[in-house]
């Protein structure tokens, strides 16, 4: 599946501005801020959208030439031994797969806010799901089919990870002074990294015996799916 063809059939949708105006509006209705709240919020979250795409790509263009410096200084100090330079994910912000999946996958994330019982989080703020879509960018070579599928598939658990944590996120905002929540409303982040690793660690180290057996399963498939890797990247430098 191409990213750039695809983009080009879904057309007006596929931009970012578009597509954050739409949900700026819709969210502004459904909160009752009235025509000019809900235009002015429409307003913020497609500038939101537009941007945050460019400035990335800032930063990309920004750390491929330090990797380069380094990797160059690292291999004359340590000759003959591989060197591996770690960088943050904006340096993979040029790819159209990666835009296009969180695009597509946005209305799915806002429609199974709304219909999914005991889920008490409308996300908004992280309504551009970073947190999965840069994992299967890696994971499934760029199969853009496949980023989708992940997109869909992981909604759930970043909804229901970010309604368990509300209370603490709350609770921690409110303490700090970070921020000032009101009585009967709660904090929280929709899309953070890893939400059913750390339920299953909050959860288990609290003594709950089936997120126990849930954190084996994860790490045992953790290690599989780093060895497969692994034994798939040794095939590549051999072919």
């Amino acid at each position: 599946m191409d990213a750039d063809a695809l983009k080009e059939k879904i057309g007006i949708f596929g931009e970012n501005s578009v597509m954050g105006g739409i949900i700026g509006l819709l969210l502004g209705l459904a909160a009752g801020y009235g025509v000019a709240g809900s235009l002015q919020l429409a307003v913020q979250a497609a500038t939101a959208l537009t941007l945050f795409p460019m400035v990335s790509k800032l930063f990309s263009q920004a750390l491929s030439p330090i990797s380069e410096a380094i990797s160059d200084f690292m291999k004359k100090r340590f000759e003959g031994k591989e060197v591996f330079i770690g960088l943050d994910w904006p340096i993979l912000a040029g790819r159209n797969e990666l835009w296009v999946a969180v695009i597509i996958t946005i209305p799915v994330l806002l429609i199974l806010a709304i219909i999914l019982p005991g889920n008490i989080v409308l996300p908004f703020a992280g309504i551009i799901n970073l947190s999965f879509v840069v994992g299967a960018l890696l994971l499934t070579n760029a199969n853009l089919g496949r980023m989708i599928f992940h997109g869909i598939v992981s909604a759930p658990l970043f909804l229901y990870g970010a309604t368990y944590f509300a209370q603490y996120i709350t609770r921690l905002a409110n303490e700090t002074g970070a921020a000032n929540v009101p009585d009967g409303k709660l904090l929280s982040w929709s899309t953070f990294e890893g939400p059913e690793i750390r339920y299953l660690f909050a959860t288990g180290f609290s003594g709950n015996i089936l997120s126990i057996i849930l954190l084996i399963v994860w790490f045992a498939l953790f290690y599989w799916m780093y060895t497969s890797k692994k034994k798939y990247n040794q095939s590549l430098e051999k072919g």
